[in-house]
């Protein structure tokens, strides 16, 4: 990260454009190779869907829905995260003693509609999180308020 404060919403910006970019990417290809996430890729997977999603992948809820049942996958942020430890492309996973098994491809393709839901609420964050931001924000004229103090307007 630089220093010079002048730089700082046009690099957050495209911090979290580049890692959605690498996120989507990613989950584009498992879900046409229905694959899983390899240990090598486990170890960036992390920091791209922090940035990628930024404080909206906690605060968004994931659901599968199936007929009869629909499964409560967690925030979007842990569902992506979970990714890391399925070693199967067929994964199992069990409500209420009732087991349902899915390709894994069909988790990558929810996690994906998700992504798609967030990503513009994080980039809108990302813009909103630098100094310039709080520049926008501040004060853009001056008046005298009825105790004849100068405040802005």
């Amino acid at each position: 990260m630089v220093n010079d404060k002048s730089e700082q919403i046009r690099l957050t910006f495209e911090d979290v454009i580049k890692n959605q970019n690498k996120m989507r990417d990613i989950v584009k290809a498992k879900i046409k190779n229905n694959d899983i996430l390899h240990e090598e890729e486990c170890k960036n997977w992390m920091h791209v869907c922090a940035y990628a999603l930024m404080t909206w992948g906690k605060t968004i809820h994931s659901y599968l829905d199936l007929p009869m049942v629909r499964i409560h996958m967690g925030c979007v942020h842990t569902f992506a995260l979970s990714f890391m430890d399925w070693k199967d492309k067929h994964v199992v996973i069990s409500v209420r003693g009732d087991d349902y098994d899915f390709e894994i491809k069909v988790l990558w393709e929810l996690l994906y509609k998700y992504m798609m839901h967030i990503f513009p609420k994080a980039l809108d964050e990302a813009l909103h999180i630098s100094r310039e931001a709080e520049k926008r924000e501040a004060a853009s004229s001056f008046g005298f308020s009825a105790n004849r103090n100068l405040e802005g307007v």
